[in-house]
């Protein structure tokens, strides 16, 4: 099994559930697009948004995985109109930022 396919294993364990993904137009691109492709629901969080709250919770900025993993989920949480899905995804090319049509995020 590859990585990706453990990681949509461990996240489809959760019913009610939405990815957020950092940079869907930049190098988040690909797997927002995938996990898209597979039917999930993918939220992009711009990368000074997830900056801002990685400086907040480690007083510094210090990027490490689970440090960025939480910052993107905080900033994706507290984010009000966040593009989305297909929208995120077919918005690749373009600088307009659709707002987020997520059943949770409305």
């Amino acid at each position: 099994m590859t990585g990706y396919q453990t990681m949509l294993k461990l996240g489809r364990q959760h019913k009610d559930r939405i990815w957020a993904v950092e940079g869907c137009k930049g190098i988040g691109k690909h797997i927002a697009q995938r996990l898209v492709a597979d039917g999930e629901t993918v939220v992009d969080v711009p990368a000074k948004l997830s900056a801002r709250a990685r400086v907040f919770d480690t007083a510094q900025g210090r990027k490490t995985d689970s440090v960025d993993a939480h910052s993107v989920a905080v900033a994706a949480l507290r984010s009000k109109g966040l593009s989305c899905s297909a929208e995120t995804a077919a918005a690749s090319s373009t600088s307009a930022r659709p707002p987020c049509t997520c059943p949770r995020r409305t």
